[in-house]
Parts: structure tokens; C-alpha cells; sequence
């Protein structure tokens, strides 16, 4: 389904990102943000750190070849650019510098080299905890299709991060998308505890949504994960940021998990995620 001319939004275009290490997972990551992003006009800036003994004029070829392959789930309509940055320092040093100076909307890194891991690779983490932007992981397996189902994990979050959650929402219901709410309670007693953040999330998104997936486990994102991917779910959302479930754990055992099947956008405290720059207009 693409928006037509008059609701996509061409006047700005969006600024983003996409880390690639060249190895056989980049055509994939590429293919898929051009898929998401597919009526949504974009300032992609593809970033590539040279260590190893690849030279600069081999990186260039290699993800000139990969653009030539991705270029199918490109929107040619649009009036989407293309640029490259190769780094040759400190990976993120250098994309740090380089955020800071663009100011990016989304970053899109792959979540790992590893099929079937449940495990971040370490550079991927790194860029996860250290760059303010949201940011999507995707994994080496994933699906090239549009989304059409999303979970997220119902957890207390800043006022800041429902910024982000009104242009998210809009731009689901915009394709049609569906959203889990999952909420983790172990016994009867916390899920009344829980009652307040429910009706949090009920005045913000909409009166009649319901939390059908309520889990009596305990409240990890790796058991958020796994229960995921038996409501027939195709992507999800976890904040990361102080106090949430994936910035405490990542502190105390230094491991950052991922779905080894779907996509996974962290939203972060400092996110400039906005109905602007998500890339739709909806009025």
C-alpha cells in the first residue's frame, strides 16, 4: 500500500540512519528500511567503520553492490537521497559525532551476525547505549514484509516517550497495523498495582484498547521476547532508557537481548521521534 501524493509528507525529509559492518546481513538490513520506509521521504546516510584490512575504495563497491540489490524495496517515486559516511576511527566516536551534527530521527543497526541468537552482538550494543536516537534492530533472519503486528511492553515511561507514542500510533493505525499491549504481573495483588498504569496507557492510546496478553511472570524483556512469538507478532517496541526493564537489566548483567526473528525499535528518553520527523503527515 502506498500513501498517495498528497499524504506523503516530501517537503522535509527524514533523516536516517543505517550502520552496516559489510558482512552478509547488510543487503538485508538495507532491504528492509527501504520496505518500512517505502512512502516516507528520506535522507538516508548509510555508515560503514573500515577496520580489517578493507580498503575505503573496496567498502564504497561492496555497498554500492548492495544498493543495486536493495533497490527494489526502494520508493522511486519519492524524492529520497542516498549518501555514504565512512569512518575510519573509534565506531562510536565517530557515530556519535556524526548524530550530533545530523541529528537523526532513527538509527538501524543489525542485531547480530549469529542466526537464531537471542543475543546482541557487542558493536550493536554498543550503539544501542550509547546513541540517544531510537533505534531498530533487526535480526539476520528476518521476514522482508511490511509489519502488521506490533507488541509493546507496558511499563511506566517519561512523559517525553508519549511524544514519540502519539506519532507511533498515528502512523500504525495510518497502515492498518495492530498493537499488544503485554503487561507482566506475577499474582493477582501486583496486577492491581498495576491497575494505574494500565489506565495510563488506556486515556493515552484510546478508551477501548484492551491488554489481552497479560503474562504471570516475572517482568523481563527476555520473557517479554519469547512470549512474543507465540501471539503471532511480527515486530515490537521496548523503551530503553534509566528505570526501564532493559536499561536496569543491561546495567546489572551487561547482556542486551534481541528477537532472532523480528524487528525490534528501542525508544529512547532523548528521542526527537516526533509526528514531524517520523515521516507522515496525518492531517
Amino acid at each position: 500500500m502506498n500513501l498517495p501524493q498528497s499524504e506523503s509528507l516530501y517537503s522535509q525529509p527524514r533523516k536516517t540512519l543505517v550502520a552496516i559492518d559489510l558482512g552478509e546481513c547488510s543487503e538485508k538490513i538495507i532491504s528492509y528500511l527501504f520496505l518500512f520506509t517505502r512512502d516516507i521521504t528520506c535522507e538516508y546516510t548509510i555508515f560503514h567503520c573500515l577496520d580489517g584490512e578493507t580498503t575505503e575504495k573496496q567498502a564504497y563497491e561492496f555497498i554500492s553492490k548492495i544498493l543495486d540489490q536493495a533497490c527494489n524495496y526502494r520508493n522511486k517515486a519519492g524524492k529520497s537521497t542516498i549518501k555514504v559516511h565512512m569512518a575510519h576511527n573509534n565506531l562510536i566516536d565517530e557515530l556519535q559525532l556524526l548524530h550530533a551534527k545530523e541529528n537523526f530521527g532513527i538509527i538501524v543497526i543489525g542485531s547480530t551476525n549469529t542466526r537464531g541468537s537471542w543475543e546482541m552482538g557487542k558493536n550493536a550494543q554498543a550503539i544501542l547505549m550509547n546513541l540517544s536516537a531510537a533505534i531498530i534492530a533487526i535480526p539476520p533472519t528476518i521476514e522482508l514484509a511490511f509489519p502488521s503486528n506490533v507488541s509493546i511492553l507496558v511499563e511506566k515511561v517519561q512523559k517525553s516517550c508519549f511524544d514519540f507514542f502519539n506519532a507511533f500510533h498515528e502512523f500504525v493505525s495510518h497502515y492498518g497495523m495492530f498493537l499488544n499491549f503485554v503487561l507482566f504481573a506475577r499474582d493477582k495483588h501486583e496486577l492491581r498495582e498495576e491497575r494505574k498504569l494500565i489506565e495510563e496507557y488506556q486515556d493515552f492510546f484510546d478508551a477501548t484498547i484492551t491488554f489481552s496478553f497479560i503474562v504471570e511472570q516475572e517482568q523481563t524483556y527476555l520473557n517479554f521476547l519469547q512470549c512474543i512469538e507465540h501471539i503471532h507478532c511480527d515486530s515490537a517496541v521496548l523503551a530503553c532508557y534509566e528505570d526501564t526493564t532493559v536499561y536496569r537489566a543491561t546495567q546489572q548483567n551487561g547482556t542486551i537481548y534481541c528477537s532472532p526473528k523480528m524487528p525490534i525499535l528501542y525508544i529512547k528518553r532523548d528521542s526527537s521521534m516526533s509526528k514531524r520527523n517520523i515521516g507522515l503527515n496525518m492531517i
